[in-house]
Formats: C-alpha cells, sequence, structure tokens
C-alpha cells in the first residue's frame, strides 16, 4: 500500500511526501490557477514517484507503482487497474504537460493505485480560491443559524452517539454524478438529499437522538464548510452519503469509507456496524469497509463514515436508489447501524 502526504507551504507550491512501490519519495510541484482551480502538473508528480506519463492519441497513461490509469484531456473520467472512477475536474493537457486539479490528486492516487493518502493546506488565507463563490452562497443561505462553541476536551473519549451529524453530499451547482440522457431524478445531489431526509426521521423517531444536516436543501456547500458545520453542531459521528460519483458500470452495491482512528467511539467500528445492518436491511452486496484519508475527514472531531449507497452508472442501482422504498430500506439499515452506539440526550430540548 503506498503512502502519500502533501502539505502546501506556500501559495504557490506543492510538496508531496510519501512511499510508492517500497520507496520512500518527496516531490514539490508549482500551484498552476486555471481560472478559480488551482492545479498540479500530474506529468512532474509522476515522474517524481518514479513512475512515467505516455501521451497517446487518444488517451493518456500512467504508469506507476505497478499500476496503470487511463486519462483523456478535458474530462474527468478515469479508468485504471483497479478500478474506474470521476475526477471532480476535468483534465488539462499543455503541450506535453497533464495538469489535475490539486484537489483530486489524493482520490486519484488512492483509487487509481491503491494509495492511502492524506493531505494538509496551509495558505496565508486559508480558502482556496475555487471556494469563494461556495462561501458566499452559503453564508447567504446559512447566515442565521446557530452554531454551538466547539467543547473539544469533553467529546474526544465520547463512547456514545447523542447528536449525528447527516450530510447529503454535494448541492447546489455541484450536482454530483448526472449521467447523460437519464432521468431528471437521477442526480446525485438530489438522491443524497432524499435519503438524508429519511436517515433523519428514523434517527430521531427510533434513536431518539439529535440529528443535524448540513443541508435539507439544495444547497452548495464545500468540504470545508460541512467539516465546519459538524464540529459547530458538537456532533459525535458524521455519517455523509453519496450515490453513484466515481465508479463505473460494472459497480454495483454499496461500499463504506471511515475516517483514521479517534479516541473513543470507533470510526472502523461504526463503519463495520453499518456495513452489516446495510446489506441485511437493502438485500444489496457491499463492495467493502475501508479506512480512508478524505479531504473531508480533514480536521472533523467526530467518528466519520462516508457512504456510497449506490452506484447510478450501474442500471440496477440507478433504478433502486429513486425507488422510495429502497431509500427508506437505506434509512433503516443507517438507523440499525448506528443503533448499538446511540442513546438519546436527558436534555432534548437542547439546541
Amino acid at each position: 500500500m503506498a503512502m502519500v502526504f502533501s502539505s502546501i507551504a506556500a501559495a504557490d507550491s506543492v510538496s508531496f511526501t510519501g512511499t510508492i512501490g517500497g520507496q520512500p519519495k518527496s516531490v514539490g510541484v508549482p500551484l498552476l490557477s486555471r481560472g478559480t482551480i488551482s492545479y498540479v502538473s500530474l506529468t512532474d508528480l509522476v515522474v517524481g514517484f518514479g513512475g512515467k506519463t505516455t501521451l497517446q492519441p487518444d488517451q493518456i497513461q500512467i504508469d506507476l507503482s505497478d499500476g496503470q490509469a487511463w486519462l483523456k484531456q478535458g474530462e474527468t473520467s478515469v479508468n485504471s487497474t483497479l478500478d474506474s472512477f470521476d475526477l471532480r475536474q476535468p483534465v488539462l493537457r499543455e503541450g506535453d504537460t497533464i495538469l489535475v486539479a490539486v484537489t483530486d490528486v489524493h482520490p486519484f492516487l488512492m483509487k487509481a493505485f491503491g494509495a492511502s493518502t492524506t493531505q494538509q493546506v496551509n495558505r496565508d488565507s486559508g480558502v482556496n480560491p475555487g471556494d469563494f463563490a461556495e462561501l458566499f452562497e452559503d453564508s447567504m443561505a446559512r447566515r442565521n443559524r446557530p452554531t454551538q462553541p466547539v467543547d473539544r476536551g469533553s467529546r474526544q473519549h465520547r463512547s456514545e452517539i447523542h447528536v449525528a451529524i447527516v450530510d447529503p453530499g454535494h448541492g447546489g451547482s455541484d450536482t454530483g454524478l448526472k449521467l447523460p440522457g437519464a432521468a431528471a431524478e437521477m442526480i446525485e445531489k438530489d438522491i443524497t438529499l432524499a435519503i438524508a431526509l429519511r436517515v433523519r426521521g428514523v434517527l430521531e423517531q427510533q434513536l431518539g437522538i439529535q440529528v443535524r444536516m448540513s443541508r435539507d436543501e439544495d444547497l452548495l456547500l464545500s468540504n470545508k464548510r460541512r467539516v465546519t458545520l459538524a464540529n459547530g453542531d458538537q456532533g459525535d459521528v458524521l455519517v455523509s452519503l453519496h450515490a453513484g460519483d466515481s465508479r463505473a458500470e460494472r459497480a454495483e452495491g454499496f461500499e463504506i469509507f471511515y475516517s483514521p482512528g479517534t479516541p473513543g467511539l470507533s470510526a472502523e467500528r461504526i463503519a463495520q456496524s453499518l456495513n452489516d445492518a446495510l446489506v441485511e436491511a437493502t438485500g444489496t452486496a457491499s463492495r467493502g469497509v475501508r479506512e480512508a484519508r478524505l479531504s473531508l475527514f480533514q480536521d472533523i472531531e467526530m467518528p466519520a463514515v462516508l457512504i456510497e449507497v449506490g452506484f447510478l452508472k450501474n442500471a440496477a442501482d440507478a433504478v433502486r436508489l429513486v425507488d422510495e422504498s429502497y431509500q427508506q430500506k437505506i434509512a433503516e439499515g443507517i438507523a440499525a447501524g448506528l443503533a448499538p452506539f446511540a442513546k438519546p440526550r436527558t436534555n432534548a430540548g437542547a439546541p
């Protein structure tokens, strides 16, 4: 397993350090602004890690750490020897140099080459250029939302779930996966919201715990803002829902990613419990439970899980995911998975 760590030491460069193919290496690449998005040279990064980039007539081939991946200029889709998935931003080509968005580097390495990755961003402003529009829309829509001060000391070793944060993936102009020619309802942001609303109802009614949602409408939120809201709401667990982003047609069922180890409640135990309960509730196969260092998990102050509830690129999953009865089964499964850890607050009227 390749381990890669990165940090932005200045506003104009990124340093990636890790072990690829058993060899520890460090690679520094410039940050390149293209519109409002920060890109890096994938060509230089791959070469620095001992791989190579080959420009073919109809695609770009990446060879790294005994694996291969194929990309196309101007597109987000990636095929690899491990999996097929989509990046958030399109791949760019400038001469012989291939550029990918800096936020896509870690997902690319993890999914295409099995690299377990983490990212530490250190900038003077603390805000990426592409975040400005999201932060503005978010602040306008949520400016009156009360937040509680974070009591880190009392939460670090909590062993029960009193407050669950339910996070419907995507929203607003970030639609998530939207297949060309598909029915209007088959949009990832709408499916995750529909399921999340059901999850909230079941958790409150069956488990009696407090539920806070990152969004309960069609709202654009950055991952940074989602984490801020979750921490501010003093959540005991974050459950983020996605539906079909970054997977090929052959991918069917659901899979769960969990945050690295935390004191007290174990994200791994919660993820495994959710996995078992979802299999029983939905009758759908699991594609596995695995630790991941996702950007959503960075700076989160509670156990966090991300559930890919199904894959819209798979015809069978797509039909299930827009079916209200199946959405309810997912909600019931999530409630059953959290039940062993849940305990209602005695002061249920607290904000």
